[in-house]
């Protein structure tokens, strides 16, 4: 049976302020369960606060993102070059199975050389997880849409890290042009994960934003693309799932990149419900 899980990007900023066990408990209490860590120092507090989280509250961990860059060059989540053996460590202790990159690998702007030359890396971790038991898996963007060649950038990356997982997020791949529940095919038996956000085409109701919010963000307003709740949007979730699950997906991702003046936790829970109104949840 397919888990849902949320991701915990967006409350980054919460958990420096108030700590992670703060916030797991929050979550906990709009029934998220799982949780993938993303955007999350794996310093000894932050680990400390989630073990105990998890002891509590019956939360678990069911991914960590890791980056590809030294730990002084990855803004957001642990090096695997310099921090690999404690990923590794919390992975087994946390009953772990997946690593994901929050991005995918190579410089997606540049030569086909360049992203084959981070694709041979990219392997070289897949080898070096599966060691320890542990998949690596590689998120993507829209901009992995761009073509080189004639081709999708994502489909090359596919092509050159066969052993790889793909956390495809629907969102960003309806923003590149493709369809869903049609492109995911691809991944047949590599889409463990699945990133789910809607697709919002929406009014700019600035009157309905805090002024300091819109101060803070003045591009968010310049779009009306908008991220939304599972089940508040354009795309076709239901069926986007019910492929899925010919697939072989675990695990069905809420991520919420922004609220926009939103509280973030009713955001969540706002998808958590509509998942069940669906037919899904935990």
């Amino acid at each position: 049976m397919q888990k849902i899980a949320i991701q915990s990007m967006l409350f980054k900023n919460e958990i420096i302020e108030n700590g992670s066990f703060e916030v797991f408990k929050k979550l906990s209490e709009i029934d998220a369960k799982y949780v993938e860590l993303s955007a999350v120092a794996i310093s000894d507090e932050n680990i400390a606060g989630i073990r105990k989280a998890r002891k509590e509250f019956g939360v678990e961990l069911i991914a960590l993102s890791g980056a590809m860059q030294p730990k002084e060059q990855s803004k957001y989540n642990p090096s695997l070059i310099d921090e690999f053996d404690r990923l590794v460590d919390i992975a087994k202790e946390f009953n772990v199975e997946y690593i994901r990159l929050g991005s995918f690998p190579g410089n997606i702007s540049g030569t086909l050389d360049k992203i084959q030359d981070d694709c041979k890396r990219t392997n070289e971790y897949v080898e070096k997880l599966k060691e320890h038991g542990l998949k690596l898996y590689l998120h993507n963007h829209h901009r992995e849409f761009m073509k080189l060649d004639g081709r999708y950038i994502i489909d090359i990356v596919s092509d050159l890290c066969p052993q790889a997982g793909f956390e495809i997020d629907v969102f960003w791949v309806q923003r590149g042009g493709e369809t869903p529940q049609e492109y995911i095919k691809k991944f047949d038996g590599r889409l463990d994960l699945l990133h789910l956000k809607d697709y919002r085409i929406a009014h700019p109701r600035l009157d309905q934003v805090p002024e300091d919010f819109k101060e803070k963000n003045p591009n968010l307003f310049t779009d009306v693309v908008r991220f939304a709740e599972v089940g508040e949007g354009n795309l076709h979730m239901k069926e986007i799932i019910e492929v899925s699950k010919t697939l072989g997906t675990k695990y069905l991702i809420i991520e919420q990149d922004q609220t926009y003046g939103v509280d973030k936790y009713a955001s969540y829970k706002k998808s958590i419900d509509n998942l069940a109104k669906m037919g899904y949840k935990n």
